[in-house]
């Protein structure tokens, strides 16, 4: 999940900071008065647009909270496997206080 979010950050970020500037040159715009044009075009693509860092800030969250509850889950698998179950409450006061999901 961490390498196709990155990935999506990485294409979007190109898009921003390549592609919709040489577009606006194209047009002879600046990339402001391009997607001002573009809103104008298809409202659908500049709402996306604008809502795109709001969706990468929770993408982010979520991939991270999964990435944190798959190792408790990996380190509470560890204790049964080894029979140290009973021991749960000990270990789980040594970890550091989880971040609440979103």
């Amino acid at each position: 999940m961490r390498v196709d979010l990155d990935q999506a950050e990485a294409f979007s970020a190109a898009v921003r900071t390549t592609a919709l500037p040489q577009l606006a040159d194209l047009f002879g715009e600046t990339p402001a008065e391009f997607l001002r044009q573009l809103g104008n075009r298809d409202p659908a693509l500049a709402q996306g647009m604008a809502k795109l860092p709001a969706i990468q800030r929770l993408a982010e969250k979520v991939v991270t909270n999964l990435q944190r509850r798959r190792t408790q889950r990996n380190n509470d698998a560890a204790l049964h496997r080894r029979g140290l179950a009973p021991l749960r409450p000990f270990y789980q006061a040594t970890q550091p206080p989880s971040t609440p999901m979103i």
